[in-house]
Parts: structure tokens; C-alpha cells; sequence
């Protein structure tokens, strides 16, 4: 078994999962423990009430790996949830494409479609604010075509393009992230 790290909130197993300590402390063994929080451009008070580190230390040795990814974009500054100026679309294999759709443009990402297929989106993540001043944000799992966040698609012109339904884009903030596949 791997070197777990075990968080608890209110008694409650809150997450569990393997950390490479190699990696994660220095080289004489050592470690800091401690909090952080962010609003972005936001402002609210974060309070902690109450905590406890109880080490449960216990070795046997195991060779751990791990792998971390940062987004390819960059964060349009003033908005207060990650937002990319600009889709990225990757196209994996030959009609299978990878999209980072930004919220708060109209139709913000198109992939070429000259025989107008109909597509299927798969693995959907990510979320976005549509009025972000009364709390409009959410993912786009789930929702109806007209409601406000959701996914919408329109093929014309030799291509297939993606937006999110609102009537004020340039407020949104945020973005969804979906794998595209032609269907047969």
C-alpha cells in the first residue's frame, strides 16, 4: 500500500489520497504544515475554528509517482473564476476532439464539420458564471438547452460550434472543458 495522506473533517474522512513524500518534503525529512484560501478578486473571511495534526507515523517503504498538469492558458486577470481569452481545441485522433470552451464568448469554440455530423459530447467538467454578481454559476451536465449555462451547439457552414446560453457573455466568467465525437 502507498503512503496515504488521510484528511478528516469533523471526525469525518474527508479525503484520502497518495502523496509522493519524496517529492513533498525537504531533504532532511522535514515538512510544513498548513492552510490557504483564495477569493480571487473577491472578498470573503475565512475562519478556522478549530484543527488538530496528529502524525500517525508509520514507514514501510514504497516508490510512489506522481504527475502534475497546469492549464495552457492563462487567466483573463479581472475575472474572479479561471477564464481563457481564447478556446483551445486539440483534435486527439480523426473526429475526436479535445475543447476548453471560455464562458464569455458568444460561440467561443468551432471544430471543422464539412459533412454537418451530428456530435456527441462526452466527459464534460468545468464550470462557469453567468451572473456571477447573484451567484449564477454552475456546470452545464443536466441542463436544458434554454436555461442559462448550458452547453449549446449549431452546425453550419462546415463546422460545429460551441457556446454557453446567456444573454450577457461578456460578464461570464469561467469555462467548460468536453471531448467532441462525430457519431456514425
Amino acid at each position: 500500500m502507498p503512503p496515504l495522506l488521510s484528511v478528516y473533517l469533523d471526525d469525518e474522512l474527508a479525503l484520502r489520497a497518495p502523496v509522493d513524500l519524496a517529492r513533498m518534503v525537504g531533504p532532511e525529512g522535514k515538512a510544513f504544515v498548513g492552510f490557504t484560501s483564495a477569493t480571487g478578486d473577491g472578498y470573503a473571511n475565512h475562519h478556522i475554528l478549530d484543527w488538530q495534526f496528529r502524525p500517525a507515523v508509520t514507514s514501510d517503504i514504497y516508490s510512489v509517482t506522481s504527475e502534475i498538469s497546469f492549464a495552457r492558458f492563462a487567466c483573463i486577470p479581472e475575472k474572479g473564476l479561471c477564464t481563457p481569452a481564447a478556446a483551445v481545441i486539440d483534435e486527439v485522433s480523426p473526429g475526436h476532439f479535445h475543447v476548453i470552451l471560455p464562458a464569455q464568448l458568444a460561440w467561443g469554440a468551432s471544430i471543422p464539420n464539412p459533412n454537418g455530423r451530428p456530435v456527441s459530447i462526452k466527459n464534460p467538467k468545468g464550470a462557469a458564471c453567468w451572473d456571477p454578481a447573484s451567484g449564477g454559476c454552475g456546470g452545464f451536465a443536466g441542463k436544458r438547452e434554454s436555461e442559462p449555462g448550458a452547453l449549446r451547439i449549431k452546425s453550419e457552414n462546415g463546422r460545429t460550434y460551441f457556446g454557453i446560453v446567456d444573454n450577457n457573455l461578456g460578464d461570464n466568467e469561467g469555462y467548460y472543458e468536453f471531448e467532441v465525437e462525430f457519431e456514425p
